[in-house]
């Protein structure tokens, strides 16, 4: 995306963007980081946590919107990135857990998804 189409960017300035496909990669890959699904204040979500220095990561199970309907709230997470899905561009990567599991998915850019904005 470009900067000015970057969420993270527009609405929290500076050095904010949001991730890229490869970020997201980065926070699933066992070599790196162990994910679970966790409960933290009442809210559940995945808690990423670093191998390399202890560092954690809670991720809320924020849900996501279609068509004016909201899903999953409570039970998964859909965050977008900034990597446009090169085959069909009106998609975008996305990091998507859930109960079990944590990958990158390509959705439709006009679903309603969480943003969390990352500083390199």
């Amino acid at each position: 995306l470009l900067l000015e189409d970057d969420a993270a960017s527009v609405n929290m300035g500076g050095s904010w963007h949001m991730p890229s496909k490869e970020q997201f990669e980065e926070l699933y890959n066992s070599s790196y980081t162990t994910t679970t699904q966790t409960t933290r204040n009442g809210i559940n979500g995945r808690l990423i946590t670093s191998k390399i220095n202890n560092n954690t990561l809670f991720l809320p199970a924020s849900g996501n919107c279609i068509w004016g309907s909201v899903y999953s709230i409570g039970s998964g997470g859909f965050y977008w990135g900034s990597s446009l899905y090169e085959d069909y561009p009106s998609n975008a990567w996305n990091l998507h857990f859930g109960s079990g599991y944590i990958n990158v998915y390509n959705y439709n850019r006009y679903y309603g998804h969480t943003v969390r904005g990352v500083m390199d």
